[in-house]
């Protein structure tokens, strides 16, 4: 019996929600930059910090990982190192939204 999807479906389709993960996470960080210009308060300074961290550049880091792999420019093993990077930001951006929902102005 055949597979459902073929190979390069999924892997299309994989690659397609990566790069649009992508788009969006940036989006949410450029509005996330656009709240801290404009109300230039500490709290709100950790929150974007910690959402551009989160949703921009660890979606981004996981899309370039992604691509890098799939055009062999590193090996699968050497892929561990990028999500090392994105597993750090994700933390990161976590770390830094719930410091701003802790801290007294």
């Amino acid at each position: 019996m055949a597979p459902l999807l073929p190979y390069a479906v999924v892997e299309l389709a994989t690659l397609a929600l990566a790069a649009g993960s992508a788009v969006v996470g940036l989006f949410i960080a450029m509005l996330a930059l656009r709240g801290v210009l404009r109300d230039r308060s500490r709290q709100m300074l950790f929150l974007s910090g910690g959402m551009i961290l989160l949703f921009g550049a660890a979606y981004f880091t996981a899309l370039l990982g992604s691509a890098l792999v799939r055009f062999h420019v590193i090996s699968l093993l050497q892929q561990n190192v990028v999500l090392l990077a994105v597993r750090t930001l994700q933390f990161t951006g976590l770390c830094a939204i719930a410091y701003s929902l802790v801290i007294d102005e």
